[in-house]
Parts: structure tokens; C-alpha cells; sequence
């Protein structure tokens, strides 16, 4: 478990505040400090603000979904995309399977185990140590 000093910080975006409980339950038990945003449009002004280790995000929200909230990032902060990490009933969609193929982003699909999370999430922040 990462100290205080080396904590790594990482935005949780769903618009169901059950799955955002859990995940910044466990997330927070495994060291990690954890912002949360219920939607698209409040993650992007997040994410504007401040640069985090990983993000955990929906597809399907309000006001701004998964694929648009990844392409305004890819635009504005390429950086940060290759930080995603999609956790989604949606995933073998086949709109979303193919945006997932087209970006080389992860995901995983609800419902999900809190390890294969954290996995993906170490994974990524060893993939992105600056």
C-alpha cells in the first residue's frame, strides 16, 4: 500500500452513486487517493484542473458520456487518455467494442471485481510513471 507521500490519485467518473461508493471504497483501502465525478462534463473540468494517476469511468452518464468525455480529453490532454480505464455494462456493444479497438483503451465489464480493477489500474500507472 503506497504511503501518504506516494499516493496516487485517481477520478472515479459514474453517475451511479452505488458503483461510486464501492469503487472508492476499495480504491481508498488499497492506498489510493480518489476524486469522484458523476458525470462526463464534471469530469472533464476535473481533469482540466488537475492530472491523475488513473480514471475510472463509465460510459453511459448524463450530460457528457464515456467516448465523448475520452475524445475531449484525447484533445485537450493525449496524456491523460492512455489513463483510462472504461468499467461499463456496455462493453461488447458493438458501438462500444469497436471505440475500444479504434483507442486501445481498456475495460472491464460490470459487474466487476474489485481485483481485476485494481490490477488494471496498477498496470496503467506503471504504463504512465512520469
Amino acid at each position: 500500500m503506497p504511503d501518504d507521500k506516494s499516493a496516487k490519485t485517481v477520478l472515479v467518473v459514474d453517475d451511479d452513486q452505488d458503483i461510486v461508493m464501492v469503487l472508492e471504497q476499495f480504491l481508498q483501502e488499497a492506498g489510493y487517493k480518489v476524486d469522484v465525478a458523476y458525470d462526463g462534463l464534471d469530469a472533464l473540468t476535473r481533469i482540466r484542473s488537475h492530472t491523475y494517476d488513473a480514471v475510472v469511468c463509465d460510459m453511459m452518464m448524463p450530460r457528457m458520456n464515456g467516448e465523448t468525455l475520452y475524445r475531449e480529453v484525447e484533445h485537450s490532454a493525449p496524456w491523460m487518455a492512455r489513463r483510462f480505464l472504461f468499467v461499463t455494462g456496455m462493453a461488447r456493444s458493438s458501438e462500444f467494442s469497436r471505440f475500444f479497438t479504434q483507442t486501445l483503451t481498456r475495460s472491464i465489464e460490470k459487474p466487476f471485481h474489485a481485483e481485476d480493477v485494481l490490477q488494471v489500474i496498477a498496470e496503467i500507472i506503471k504504463e504512465n510513471k512520469e
